[in-house]
């Protein structure tokens, strides 16, 4: 199992999450650092010497390039891998989420799980707007319904 995390001007909370997979856990730890400043150098230098393996963006492209380049990294470098759990930074996904997706991938195959957050106290209206007008969105299009278009706890 790989935990990708990609990461974006990260901070103490993503070298927290570390902590607790590897506690925890024999997953590999792929984090991608997509064009942070020199300020982040040493929480990415720090992930490294945790054991994770980083790569980096010379700049932002986003949350979706980050994604496609660790994926580029596990099919050339790790393809026989048996699932692929993607964790925001930020530290809102806990490891017991990480771990309750990690533990249905081999049972979902052929499957993109998503975590699921629920929007309940204080939420920032444009996320809640976000989320709602993607999830009516998706469902429309799709057929199916989920609560959180907008997660970063995935799957694969």
């Amino acid at each position: 199992m790989i935990v990708i995390i990609p990461a974006y001007q990260p901070d103490e909370k993503m070298l927290r999450l570390i902590d607790e997979i590897q506690k925890n856990s024999n997953y590999s730890i792929l984090v991608v650092n997509d064009g942070s400043t020199e300020s982040c150098r040493p929480i990415f230098s720090q992930a490294k010497m945790k054991g994770s393996m980083v790569l980096s963006h010379e700049s932002n492209q986003g949350k979706g390039a980050a994604l496609k380049t660790a994926f580029s990294n596990i099919g050339n470098h790790h393809p026989d891998e048996d699932g692929v759990v993607c964790a925001d930074c930020d530290g809102q996904h806990s490891w017991e989420d990480i771990q309750r997706i990690a533990e249905a991938i081999p049972s979902h195959q052929q499957t993109i799980l998503l975590g699921s957050r629920e929007f309940v106290g204080s939420v920032p209206l444009k996320s809640l707007i976000g989320n709602t007008v993607t999830r009516k969105i998706f469902s429309f299009v799709s057929g199916y319904k989920i609560n959180d278009t907008q997660t970063g706890l995935r799957g694969f």
